[in-house]
């Protein structure tokens, strides 16, 4: 009768040591996403405390200067002046305020089939853009369609160009934003290009962390919040740059199943 091989309790112990490390492996890993989901629940109330304290006397301030603005007019130039730097202000406080509330706030996403070219078209329709800063949209999905909670999506490319807005006024120049759309492996890309200074090498590993920001405005959250909402769906927000030319992100969702080939 045949014996075990005087190796095989040797390759047990190494089979059942690798898969504890695994195991090891997986549990850490799912403490620290515990502990992420912790604080994130304590910012989300942080934060919603922020906005309560913030919001009503912000409120206040904007309509006390509209009535000032009322009384005074035109009559003194540099009150006015005064005037539209308080109210950039508020506005500022109000979209960082904002800003953290997407951040940190868990949303059920509310799909729809949507033919995504036609979104876009009709988005950048409305898009405001800086004097010096101009769009152009190269849609290239035809009536592919993708299952996309439309506000939330709204949101990653607004963060997404108005990232590239900023990228243009760091380079001191006048600046395009070019956006195009195509199929890609059972999935379809937005691409958002603009030839700003690009991003530097010993920034991009941080680029997508919260609150890191090279700038002297901003609070470092819309890229998050952008591949954020990009994992919601099911897909991803990827970043090419080239210093000195250009910088492109890319967000990549999945293609609906019933979504035929250019139909």
């Amino acid at each position: 009768m045949p014996g075990k091989s005087i190796s095989d309790p040797t390759m047990e112990i190494i089979a059942l040591k690798l898969a504890l490390e695994t195991r090891t492996s997986e549990l850490h890993a799912a403490q620290k996403q515990l502990e992420k989901d912790a604080g994130l629940a304590a910012l989300g109330q942080l934060v919603s405390t922020v906005v309560h304290e913030l919001r009503s006397p912000l409120g206040a301030m904007l309509t006390s200067l509209h009535l000032v603005e009322n009384r005074v007019g035109d009559a003194d130039p540099a009150v006015t002046k005064g005037i539209d730097r308080i109210r950039r202000s508020v506005r500022r406080c109000d979209d960082t305020i904002t800003r953290l509330l997407d951040f940190s706030r868990h949303e059920t996403l509310e799909p729809e089939p949507t033919r995504i070219d036609q979104w876009l078209r009709a988005m950048f329709h409305n898009q405001a853009l800086p004097e010096g800063v101009s769009l152009t949209f190269e849609p290239g999905l035809g009536d592919r369609r993708v299952t996309v909670d439309r506000d939330r999506l709204r949101r990653a490319v607004v963060h997404l160009i108005e990232n590239a807005i900023q990228s243009i006024a760091d380079g001191g120049k006048p600046g395009h934003i070019a956006v195009d759309t195509r199929p890609a492996d059972g999935h379809v890309e937005i691409r958002i290009t603009d030839n700003g200074p690009g991003i530097p090498d010993d920034h991009r590993a941080n680029i997508f962390e919260p609150f890191f920001s090279a700038r002297r405005s901003g609070i470092g959250l819309g890229l998050p919040i952008a591949r954020r909402i990009a994992k919601q769906h099911g897909g991803t927000l990827s970043l090419t740059s080239r210093p000195g030319q250009e910088t492109s992100f890319a967000i990549s969702l999945p293609l609906d199943a019933e979504s035929a080939e250019g139909g």
